[in-house]
């Protein structure tokens, strides 16, 4: 009896796999692939910033047209991600050659937060302004994150911290904004 179910199992382990290989190829046929050559050439040009240790990009493209990125600053002698206490700016026209613009906003200008703990920062721009959203724990509580803002007149810096979003509670992390014209929402991976 066990050998009989094992025949049969076979049997259709194979049957299956035969019957979804040429679905696949029948897929493949009326879906072939198109083959792009790509607008910029790598050549192993990771990781884009290399003179300083940084996390958590997020990268805009402005009305100056340059991609802009924003990231956390990782300390060179850190072991632990607690003493990531600041954010920077980088540019680039061509998304090989960056300009570092330098720290954008730091632990000690935040009168709300504690030092540290500066993670995934994002940026929007609205009404002739730049707008740094970061996750930032309040003083006494490094499991008390919120939703840091920060605003600057140009896209490098330096942003002044305005606040956080109030109302909503929870750990804020890995922030996204989304403009839709229908709507405006800010996600968290928290």
């Amino acid at each position: 009896m066990k050998q009989e179910f094992q025949i049969v199992a076979i049997v259709l382990i194979t049957t299956f796999s035969v019957l979804s290989c040429k679905n696949q190829k029948k897929e493949q046929e009326s879906n072939p692939m198109v083959e792009v050559e790509p607008s910029v050439q790598f050549e192993g040009n990771n990781p884009v910033i290399r003179h300083i240790r940084t996390a958590d990009p997020s990268a805009h493209i402005w009305n100056d047209g340059k991609v802009w990125m924003y990231t956390s600053r990782d300390m060179e002698d850190a072991t632990f991600y607690d003493s990531m206490d600041g954010y920077r700016a980088f540019s680039s026209t061509d998304m090989v050659n960056w300009t570092d613009h330098g720290e954008v906003l730091h632990s000690r200008d935040i009168p709300w937060g504690t030092s540290g703990w500066m993670w995934a920062p994002t940026a929007i721009y609205k009404n002739d302004k730049y707008y740094l959203l970061y996750p930032h724990s309040v003083k006494g509580s490094k499991d008390d994150m919120r939703c840091g803002v920060a605003v600057s007149d140009v896209p490098e810096g330096p942003f002044k911290d305005i606040g956080w979003i109030e109302g909503v509670d929870g750990q804020w992390l890995d922030l996204v904004c989304l403009r839709t014209t229908m709507e405006k929402s800010i996600y968290t991976g928290a």
